[in-house]
């Protein structure tokens, strides 16, 4: 407790520009407070240089490996740094305490994705953090789109409904690392309906993680894209939005193989099912629903289905109107959850 009172009184006496060592922690333990912004706040202790380099990251904070000078030394270590200090003002002390607690850095410097885990946890993360395999998914389609000459905005950069819109259709974009299953959770009411009007696909990839054979990471995705003259900075914009700067391992440690060589995508047509607001009486959701989950089994034939490939091929009809539909007798609807 007497750490964390002393690092919540040098935290409010700390000048802009300025830095101080936190009293109490002292020798091999030492740390520092850095104020480099009036809206930052960072934290700061020293590392072996044969630390690895990685970037983590949960609401306004960042946890990083970083090279600080300190008493015009050069020194190598750890930085947790608050960009919004003034939001995170009750609670960033108690994160700061635990950053520095001389018990904690080996964890911090073997596994920082635990640490900084266990720390989303306990706040509610409330940034679009997704897995690896979801933002390979969305790269794969991109790729595909710019291989057949599309334009697009994906959804990381341009904030919009859908993953991926395009000029005649939106693609939302689903995945799995279940070899056997093909279901997909539908996280609200409005997911399935189309911002502009235009025909709405769901792209489906099936994945199964590989870290030492894996085809697919995020970084020879990516770099893929740019050689398609896709614009970096956008590229970098979007995986920092999704946690993935540059310098997180994960963009290289984490492969995957596709199940299918192709991508398959299902029109969200007459025949798919969905819960929109059209589903209840009146064409309104009931008073006091304020969210609807619920997973759809797409291994169901009735659904209309064709490889993307297929829907990008310019010789068929725009939006894939020119292909068959397969029907079943019904469609799996696996899980539904109301939140009031």
């Amino acid at each position: 407790m007497q750490l964390l009172e002393e690092i919540r009184d040098q935290i409010v006496n700390l000048k802009e520009g300025k830095y101080t060592p936190i009293r109490g922690l002292k020798g091999k333990n030492r740390a520092w407070l850095i104020k480099y912004k009036s809206k930052s706040i960072s934290a700061f202790f020293e590392v072996s240089s044969s630390c690895e380099e990685f970037f983590e990251k949960f609401r306004s904070i960042e946890v990083k490996t970083h090279r600080n000078d300190i008493d015009n030394i050069p020194k190598y270590g750890i930085m947790l740094e608050c960009k919004d200090f003034p939001s995170l003002r009750e609670v960033f002390p108690s994160i700061c305490e635990d950053f520095v607690r001389p018990a904690n850095r080996k964890t911090l410097v073997s596994n920082p994705v635990f640490w900084c885990d266990s720390w989303k946890q306990a706040l509610g993360n409330n940034m679009s953090n997704r897995n690896p395999g979801q933002v390979i998914a969305e790269l794969l389609v991109m790729l595909e789109l710019k291989k057949t000459g599309n334009e697009f905005d994906w959804r990381a950069v341009a904030q919009g409904t859908h993953d991926i819109v395009c000029d005649k259709i939106e693609i939302e974009v689903k995945s799995s690392i279940k070899r056997d299953e093909k279901n997909i959770t539908i996280s609200s009411q409005n997911q399935l309906l189309s911002s502009s009007g235009q025909p709405l696909f769901i792209a489906f990839l099936g994945f199964e993680e590989e870290n030492r054979k894996g085809k697919f990471t995020i970084n020879n995705v990516a770099e893929q894209l740019v050689l398609l003259n896709y614009d970096e900075a956008l590229l970098e914009e979007g995986l920092e939005f999704y946690g993935y700067r540059k310098g997180n391992p994960e963009r290289t440690r984490r492969r995957y193989n596709l199940l299918e060589s192709d991508i398959q995508c299902y029109a969200v047509d007459a025949t798919f099912p969905k819960i929109t607001p059209e589903s209840f009486k009146n064409g309104s959701i009931p008073i006091g629903v304020k969210k609807i989950e619920y997973t759809l089994d797409l291994s169901s034939n009735i659904l209309t289905k064709i490889p993307l490939k297929d829907l990008l091929d310019p010789k068929r009809k725009k939006g894939g109107k020119n292909f068959k539909s397969k029907k079943n007798k019904s469609t799996k609807q696996k899980r539904l959850r109301v939140s009031f």
